[in-house]
C-alpha cells in the first residue's frame, strides 16, 4: 500500500505543477496581447476589458482555466496605462499582492499576480 500511496501523492504533485505551469504560459500569452493591443491604440492605452483582445483579434479566445471552468483568470486595468492580471495557483506560488475573485462560484482570490512592464 505504502508504494501506491506515494506513487499517487507524486503523480498528483506533478499534476498540480503541470496546470500552474499552463496557467503561467495562458497569463504571458494575455500579457503579449496587452502589449500588441497597446502598441496599435492611438492613445497607447490598455483595453478597457478582456473582451477587446478577442474580439480584436489579439487573442483567439480567453484561455480558460485547466483545472475547472469555474476558475478564471481575471484582467484588471487599473489605469489606461496600467494593469494587473491574476490566476490562481495550487501549488502555492505567489506573485504580487492578491486580489479579485478567480471562481465564479467560490471566493478565491488570483494569488499570481502579473503587472504591466
Amino acid at each position: 500500500l505504502f508504494p501506491y500511496t506515494t506513487l499517487f501523492r507524486s503523480y498528483s504533485a506533478a499534476n498540480k505543477k503541470n496546470r500552474d505551469n499552463k496557467r503561467l504560459a495562458d497569463l504571458d500569452r494575455i500579457r503579449m496581447a496587452l502589449e500588441m493591443y497597446r502598441q496599435n491604440d492611438t492613445t497607447g492605452a490598455y483595453p478597457a476589458n478582456e473582451g477587446l483582445l478577442v474580439s480584436g483579434d489579439f487573442l483567439d479566445t480567453w484561455p480558460n482555466d485547466p483545472l475547472s471552468s469555474s476558475r478564471q483568470y481575471v484582467y484588471q486595468r487599473l489605469t489606461a496605462y496600467t494593469y494587473q492580471l491574476g490566476a490562481w495557483t495550487e501549488t502555492g506560488i505567489t506573485n504580487g499582492t492578491a486580489f479579485g475573485d478567480c471562481d465564479t462560484v467560490g471566493s478565491v482570490q488570483c494569488n499570481y499576480v502579473v503587472t504591466n512592464p
